[in-house]
């Protein structure tokens, strides 16, 4: 079930351009928000919560994208030394690139 709510189109906007630079949409700040009155039993708005559920959600994304991935390239049995090695391979080959 969703919620209808009217706010002037200007204020809208610039909710929608602010909400872009943090890499969320509307609905999901809004959506935070409610979760985070109903846990606190209060109504306020903190920035250090939504930044952090965005990299939450930024990470656990980006966790499933390789995840995907290493499934795709047939890494996903891969050992921890053969992980670890991958790692320093990629490690070699940005530091040959930035030099």
């Amino acid at each position: 079930m969703g919620y209808t709510y009217n706010i002037d189109t200007a204020t809208k906007n610039s909710f929608d351009l602010l909400c872009a630079r943090f890499g969320v949409t509307a609905d999901k700040v809004i959506s935070l928000f409610i979760k985070q009155s109903v846990q606190t039993q209060e109504i306020s708005v903190r920035l250090e919560e939504l930044e952090r559920e965005i990299m939450l959600d930024s990470a656990r994304n980006a966790i499933e994208e390789m995840r995907e991935q290493s499934e795709v390239a047939g890494n996903s049995v891969m050992s921890l030394e053969e992980i670890n090695e991958e790692i320093r391979q990629a490690r070699r080959e940005r530091k040959l690139r930035n030099s």
